[in-house]
């Protein structure tokens, strides 16, 4: 749905900005090689404050709180009202499967796995089925193939795969599957505070999760100057790993609190091969006008690996805003070359920040009550063929309710981009912590799923998913698991229920997507809602030439036929002769016709056909079929030349030459007795000067 309503807050001024970004090298050490066979079930203990940060405090969610009150007062939430503007609705995905995250204690019994506050929900699948899911403080791994929970006591502490670590709380887990190495990437942070914040990075030694790990530390005050890192994300090139975090400035407001994001490039093969040591490069200092860029999102590849590195950032805080920054990283690990550009520019549907989202037990006349929906910051995205696809949370204007943002940058290296936006809502759901995976068969096909977490006062906070289709719309929103009970982890009506969602496109099914979404659990705690999705079949787009007419006359007629793609079609003949339309008039013979055809999407195909005399009107024909003692062909030849006739079986194998002979342009008669011949079917072909006039199956009696 495309707005036109107009900015309250207006974004920085539009354009490029090379700002003097700091490299610096590293030599990531591995620390370990944990096998998660050796795991033992100790305490796992986690301590976490329940308390409800006030609105009006100087921390970080205590001022998110004290703006819903200006989000309520700009967009009151309206009872009616348009929620997408689309002409069409797009076919809802097939849910295949779906199911709870379970743990299986070492007494046996097996119950729901409940999340941390917030789950911050992350999944990778790979080609095999394996299927791996974290939330704060734990792993999880599942054989789809086997419907089978793999480690020995279903889960594997963050801790445990710390390996002895003294940090005393692990949290904000991410996966990666990467489908060429057919290996896993994990990683995970360790405490806020300057003096021990850490990243840890695991690589899985095989394509097993139950197999060992590789282990590695990254300094969270990597710079040393008082930092802690915070709300990590990663994607991967053919040959690196690109993590990015934010640098926390403790015990300050969080006015002053945020000190910049930075981006690690990592060599991922070095991580998989289990090397003593990462090469590594730290960027810092990322700004634009002066000011740091917040919340770097890396846009990984709609199939894998991005062709490039670009990372997003928007004014998260802002009621609304309509600018976008787009960060280019070019240059390896090595390359000394290597520089960021940072580019500002604006989308035509503005987005803004979401009110919480509302339970049955939410004060509704309290704006700071709710679900928290953090801010407005990229959470999901892909690059396909040159185009990035991106979602975030945002206000919907139209009802005041949240509602996700879709956002698309079809060309990321112009000096000034163009975006646009479509908001997705719902009548009476609030909506947040989308991510996105593409789910075409070809790179032309920009369709998507969208996974969310969705909530109301009627309807328990659970998981749900949006399809996106080739043709621009969107189809109803699925609703894959409600919840069971309201959410009510913290005191009073405030509660957490993100930070993000796990989201993979199954890379050798096309089509197919795996989820991992947030659902209340009777306990009014967490649970992790697992979906396995397919979309309707998206034929490929193809395009075929017919021939008929006489092309020896230069009278034959050529018809371009399309199926697959979304119509309608548009035929563009590029050769003999430059013209649109179906049909391709007055083509002659040895002419090679090429036809394109574009559908509705922007998909394209070819064809091409050397135009022959073989399918004039008055084609040639043998009869009698069945016969006994003779055969008779009656052909037109353009010009004069050499016939040759030969018989094959069905099979293709030659039985012999009948004929080979000079022959005169018009019309001829080929007439050969059969006597001899075994019965049974043959094929009898025609050629002159080595081309086919003609092939039709005979039969001897």
């Amino acid at each position: 749905m495309k707005h036109s309503y107009k900015t309250l807050l207006i974004g920085i001024f539009s354009g490029s900005f090379l700002w003097a970004q700091n490299q610096t090298q590293f030599q990531i050490q591995k620390v370990a090689t944990v096998n998660p066979l050796e795991y033992q079930v100790g305490y796992e203990a986690q301590l976490q404050n329940l308390e409800a940060p006030a609105p009006g405090g100087s921390s970080y969610r205590g001022y998110l709180r004290e703006l819903r009150k200006a989000v309520r007062e700009a967009h009151p939430i309206k009872t009616t009202g348009a929620i997408q503007n689309k002409t069409q609705e797009a076919p809802a995905p097939v849910v295949l499967n779906g199911f709870t995250k379970m743990r299986r204690f070492p007494s046996g019994l097996v119950t729901p796995l409940q999340g941390g506050i917030p789950n911050d929900n992350t999944m990778a699948i790979s080609k095999d089925g394996i299927l791996l899911s974290a939330i704060n403080s734990v792993l999880w791994a599942y054989d789809t193939k086997t419907d089978s929970m793999l480690f020995p006591i279903s889960i594997l502490s963050l801790q445990f795969m710390a390996s002895g670590f003294s940090t005393e709380n692990y949290y904000d887990p991410k996966l990666l599957y990467d489908k060429d190495a057919d290996r896993f990437i994990l990683t995970w942070l360790g405490n806020n505070r300057p003096e021990n914040s850490k990243v840890m990075m695991a690589f899985s030694s095989t394509n097993n999760p139950v197999d060992p790990w590789h282990v590695y530390t990254i300094p969270g005050n990597p710079l040393q100057n008082n930092r802690w890192t915070d709300f990590p994300a990663i994607a991967t090139t053919g040959d690196e790993l690109f993590y990015t975090g934010n640098l926390i400035v403790p015990d300050v407001s969080w006015q002053l609190g945020f000190d910049g994001s930075v981006i690690w490039q990592i060599d991922k093969k070095a991580g998989f091969a289990g090397a003593p040591t990462l090469p590594t490069k730290l960027w810092s200092d990322i700004k634009h006008n002066g000011r740091f860029t917040r919340n770097l999102f890396p846009v990984p590849g709609a199939d894998g690996d991005a062709e490039e590195i670009y990372f997003l950032s928007n004014r998260n805080f802002d009621i609304t805003n309509d600018t976008i920054f787009i960060v280019k990283l070019r240059g390896g690990i090595n390359d000394p070359n290597a520089q960021l550009e940072v580019v500002a520019t604006t989308t035509n549907t503005p987005y803004g920040l979401a009110p919480n989202g509302r339970q049955s037990n939410t004060n509704l006349s309290d704006p700071t009550s709710g679900l928290d929906v953090n801010d407005a910051r990229v959470l999901g995205g892909f690059l396909l063929d040159g185009t990035i696809q991106f979602v975030s949370t945002t206000v919907n204007p139209e009802t005041g309710l949240a509602a996700i943002y879709h956002g698309f940058i079809p060309n990321p290296d112009d000096s000034l981009p163009t975006i646009t936006g479509n908001i997705i809502g719902d009548a009476s759901l609030d909506l947040a912590y989308p991510n996105i995976a593409w789910t075409g068969k070809d790179v032309c096909q920009g369709q998507a799923i969208i996974g969310l977490n969705y909530t109301s006062p009627q309807v328990f906070a659970g998981t749900g998913v949006v399809f996106f289709g080739n043709d621009s719309t969107y189809s109803s929103l699925v609703r894959l698991k409600d919840g069971e009970n309201y959410i009510n982890r913290l005191a009073g009506t405030y509660d957490r229920w993100g930070d993000y969602y796990g989201i993979q496109r199954k890379y050798d099914e096309p089509g197919k997507v795996f989820l991992a979404g947030f659902y209340g659990l009777p306990t009014r705690a967490g649970g992790t809602w697992l979906a396995e999705l397919i979309t309707a079949d998206t034929i490929p787009l193809t395009v075929a030439i017919t021939q008929a007419g006489n092309a020896s006359a230069c009278k034959a007629t050529l018809t371009a036929t399309a199926s697959g793609g979304n119509g309608p079609y548009r035929f563009d003949w590029i050769a003999p002769t430059r013209t649109t339309g179906v049909e391709l008039l007055d083509v002659c013979r040895d002419d090679r016709a090429i036809v394109r055809v574009t559908d509705a999407s922007g998909c394209v195909a070819y064809d091409t056909l050397l135009v022959s005399f073989d399918a004039i009107a008055d084609a040639p024909l043998a009869y009698p079929s069945p016969f006994l003692d003779y055969v008779n062909v009656q052909f037109t030849l353009p010009t004069n030349g050499t016939v040759t006739a030969r018989l094959y079986t069905l099979q293709g194998q030659y039985v012999d030459e009948i004929i080979r002979k000079g022959a005169k342009m018009g019309l001829n008669e080929l007439s050969f007795f059969t006597n001899h011949l075994a019965s049974g079917h043959y094929i009898l072909v025609l050629t002159m000067e080595d081309r086919e006039i003609f092939s039709q199956k005979i039969i001897k009696q």
